[in-house]
C-alpha cells in the first residue's frame, strides 16, 4: 500500500513538473541541449554587446574579472590559450538531462521544479541546483554569491522584453543579469574582434526592446560612444540620413556588400541567407521605408538570380526569395543570359494562359453536342 501511494505521489510530481507547456517559450531560448547548434541565434550576456560598443576586449574583464581565468591548456596544441583567443560565450537555455528539465547557464545547471506564469512577459521558475555543478559557480564569469551553501533551492524570475531576457534571482527586485539575442554571424564577429582587439567596419544586428527602442543608438543612429559602427538600426530621423531610392520593380540589382536576405522587410526578421557582395537579384515588390546606417530607402522583395553564393562561398539556389534593404542595392542592366531566361519564362507563362479557356471552351462544346444528340434521339424515339 505504501509503495502504491509513493508511486502515485511520484506521478503527481511528474505531472506538476511537465504540466507547464514550454513549447511557446522554448523558441525564445538559445537552445535545448540536443539541438543547441541548430539555431541561428543565441541569448548571450548583454556585456558582449557592451564590448562591441566600447570596442575593447578589456571591457569584459573590467566588468567580469573572472574572464581572465577562462583560459585553458590544450594538449593537442601543447600550449595555453588566453581567454581572448577562444572567448567563452555565456548563454541561456533550456535543456533535458536524464528526463529532467533544466535551466542552463552554460555552466551551472538548475533542475526546474515549478513554473508560474505571472504575466505573459514574466515567469517565476523554481529550481534546485544540480550538486555536481556547484563547483562551477566559483569559476564562472557571473557572480553567484546569492546561492546558499546550505540549500540547493533557487528561484529565478525571467522577464521577456523584445530581444532581451532579464533574469532576477530569488527576488523580483534583484536583477542578476541580462541576456540578449545575438545571431551566429555576430557571435563569430565578436570572437574575431576579441581575439585581435581590432574593431573596424563592425556591422551588428543590435537588440531591441519590445517597444522598438535600441540602447545602442542615439537620435542620429550612432552608438553611445559617438561612433557609427555600421549597425542595422532602423528609423533614425530622416534629417540624419541620406535618401537612396531602391531599385524599381522588375529591375535587376547587385548587392553592394555582404547583405542578409530576410523573410520580411525588417532587420529583426529571420535570415534566409547572407548574400555575398556582387550577388545579382531581380526586384519583385517594394516594402516599407526605413533608415539603416544613415541611409533612408525601401526594403524590396527579390528573387536571387543564378550563380549566387553566400558570404562563405556556398551556392544559393536561383529563385530563392526574400527581402533586402534597398540602400545596399545598385540597379544594373540584365545580362544577355538573364534576358534570355526572362524571355523564356515570359513565353512559357504566356503560352500557358490560353490552356484554361480553351480547355473550358472545349468541354462546353462537348456538353452542348451531347445535349443536342440526346434531344435528337428523344424526338426520333417519340
Amino acid at each position: 500500500m505504501k509503495k502504491a501511494i509513493f508511486l502515485i505521489l511520484i506521478l503527481l510530481y511528474a505531472v506538476k513538473l511537465f504540466s507547464y507547456d514550454w513549447k511557446g517559450k522554448m523558441e525564445i531560448f538559445s537552445y535545448d541541449l540536443a539541438n543547441r547548434y541548430k539555431n541561428e541565434y543565441f541569448y548571450v550576456l548583454e556585456e558582449y554587446y557592451e564590448t562591441f560598443k566600447h570596442r575593447d576586449r578589456n571591457y569584459l574583464t573590467s566588468v567580469m574579472p573572472n574572464f581572465v581565468n577562462t583560459g585553458f591548456w590544450e594538449t593537442a596544441f601543447d600550449r595555453y590559450f588566453e581567454w581572448y583567443e577562444i572567448i567563452r560565450i555565456k548563454d541561456l537555455g533550456i535543456g533535458i538531462d536524464k528526463n529532467k528539465e533544466l535551466l542552463v547557464f552554460n555552466g551551472p545547471l538548475f533542475v526546474i521544479e515549478n513554473v508560474e506564469e505571472i504575466t505573459s512577459e514574466l515567469l517565476k521558475v523554481e529550481t534546485k541546483i544540480l550538486a555536481y555543478t556547484r563547483q562551477s559557480l566559483k569559476d564562472d564569469v557571473l557572480d553567484w554569491n546569492f546561492i546558499s551553501d546550505t540549500s540547493d533551492d533557487c528561484t529565478f524570475y525571467l522577464e521577456f522584453d523584445g530581444d532581451y531576457i532579464n533574469v532576477y534571482a530569488n527576488d523580483i527586485d534583484k536583477k542578476f543579469c541580462t541576456f540578449c539575442k545575438m545571431y551566429e554571424e555576430d557571435i563569430a564577429l565578436l570572437r574575431e574582434c576579441v581575439k585581435t582587439n581590432v574593431w573596424n567596419d563592425i556591422k551588428v544586428t543590435w537588440p531591441r526592446h519590445a517597444d522598438g527602442t535600441c540602447d545602442y543608438e542615439d537620435a542620429k543612429g550612432n552608438t553611445a560612444s559617438g561612433e557609427n559602427q555600421g549597425m542595422e538600426s532602423e528609423n533614425a530621423p530622416a534629417e540624419a540620413a541620406i535618401l537612396k531610392p531602391a531599385p524599381a520593380v522588375g529591375k535587376t540589382a547587385t548587392v553592394t556588400e555582404n547583405l542578409r536576405l530576410r523573410t520580411d522587410d525588417k532587420t529583426m526578421a529571420e535570415v534566409v541567407a547572407t548574400l555575398a557582395a556582387g550577388t545579382r537579384v531581380k526586384v519583385l515588390a517594394p516594402g516599407r521605408e526605413y533608415t539603416i546606417d544613415g541611409i533612408t530607402s525601401n526594403w524590396v522583395q527579390v528573387s536571387v538570380l543564378g550563380g549566387a553564393n553566400d558570404k562563405d562561398g556556398n551556392a544559393i539556389e536561383a529563385g530563392t526569395k526574400g527581402w533586402l534593404f534597398g540602400g545596399y542595392l545598385s540597379e544594373t542592366e540584365s545580362t544577355e543570359s538573364e534576358k534570355a531566361n526572362e524571355e523564356a519564362a515570359d513565353a512559357k507563362e504566356s503560352s500557358a494562359l490560353p490552356i484554361v479557356p480553351i480547355a473550358a471552351g472545349g468541354a462546353a462544346l462537348v456538353i452542348l453536342l451531347a445535349v443536342v444528340l440526346l434531344a435528337a434521339k428523344r424526338r426520333k424515339s417519340s
